[in-house]
C-alpha cells in the first residue's frame, strides 16, 4: 500500500511538472497565429482565416486537456459545466479539425444529420468524439476504401452515438485493456496510450460510459458513446441543485 502511495505521489508530480511546462508552448502557438493576420489581408485568404480560427480552437482545446489531466491527478474526477449541446455542431467541427487528415488518407466521414442533443461540457464533449475520429483515422491501415461512419441508438433513458471505422480492428486482448493507461496497440503508430482512459474518465463524469467492439484484426472497430439522454440529465441537474 506504501508503494502504490508512493507511485500516486509521484504520477502527481510528474503530471503537475509536465502540465505546467506543456503550457507554455501553446500559448507561443496561439500567439503566433495571432499575428498571422497582421501580415497578410486576412479578409482576402478566407481559407487562411478559417484554419487560423481552427489552430485557436485546437490550442484551446489542448489547454482543456491539461486542464483535466491535473484536476484527474489531484482529486480523481472531472467536474463539468454542462449545458444543452447540438452534436452534429459539434461533430461538424471535430470533422473540420481533422479535415487534411481525411484528405491525406482520403477518408470518407458521413455523419448521421439528426444526431440527439448531449447535455454535457462542450469542450469535454468535443475532446471525445474528436478522441474517436483521430483514432479512426490512426489506425485505418492501408485499407483501399477508408470509410467512418457517425451514427447513433436509441434506448429508453438513454442514447448510444457510434463511431464506425472499417480499419486495422482490434483482437479481443486489446479490447481488454483498451481504456488502461499507457498501454499501445499498434508499434507503428504514434501515441502515449493516455487519450482514451482521459475520454472514459470523461464519458463516467457525464453519467454515462464508453465501449469499444471488433470483429477481429483487419475487420474494423466501433467505438460507442453511451450518455443519458439530454432532457433526462438536465432534469436531473436541476434536480440536484435544488435539493
Amino acid at each position: 500500500a506504501d508503494h502504490l502511495e508512493t507511485m500516486n505521489q509521484e504520477i502527481q508530480r510528474f503530471t503537475f511538472a509536465v502540465s505546467h511546462d506543456l503550457k507554455s508552448p501553446l500559448s507561443n502557438i496561439k500567439g503566433l497565429a495571432s499575428l498571422i493576420p497582421s501580415e497578410m489581408p486576412i479578409e482576402e485568404h478566407p481559407l487562411v482565416e478559417e484554419y487560423l480560427n481552427l489552430i485557436d480552437l485546437s490550442c484551446n482545446n489542448m489547454n482543456e486537456l491539461i486542464s483535466d489531466i491535473t484536476e484527474i491527478a489531484r482529486l480523481g474526477k472531472i467536474e463539468n459545466r454542462n449545458e444543452l449541446l447540438k452534436t452534429n455542431e459539434i461533430l461538424n467541427l471535430s470533422r473540420d479539425l481533422i479535415k487534411s487528415k481525411l484528405g491525406k488518407k482520403n477518408i470518407n466521414l458521413t455523419i448521421a444529420n439528426d444526431l440527439p442533443p448531449i447535455y454535457g461540457d462542450r469542450n469535454r464533449i468535443i475532446q471525445v468524439f474528436g478522441n474517436f475520429l483521430d483514432n479512426a483515422v490512426k489506425y485505418m491501415g492501408d485499407q483501399p476504401n477508408p470509410k467512418i461512419i457517425v451514427d447513433y441508438e436509441e434506448h429508453d433513458e438513454t442514447n448510444s452515438f457510434l463511431v464506425h471505422d472499417n480499419g486495422s480492428g482490434l483482437s479481443k486482448t486489446d479490447l481488454k485493456k483498451l481504456f488502461t493507461p499507457f498501454e499501445r496497440f499498434h508499434q507503428n503508430v504514434e501515441g502515449t496510450g493516455l487519450g482514451l482512459y482521459m475520454i472514459k474518465k470523461i464519458a463516467i463524469s457525464h453519467g454515462g460510459s464508453i465501449t469499444a467492439e471488433s470483429k477481429g484484426k483487419g475487420k474494423g472497430t466501433t467505438f460507442k458513446l453511451i450518455l443519458p439522454k439530454a432532457k433526462i440529465a438536465a432534469k436531473q441537474a436541476k434536480k440536484n441543485l435544488t435539493s
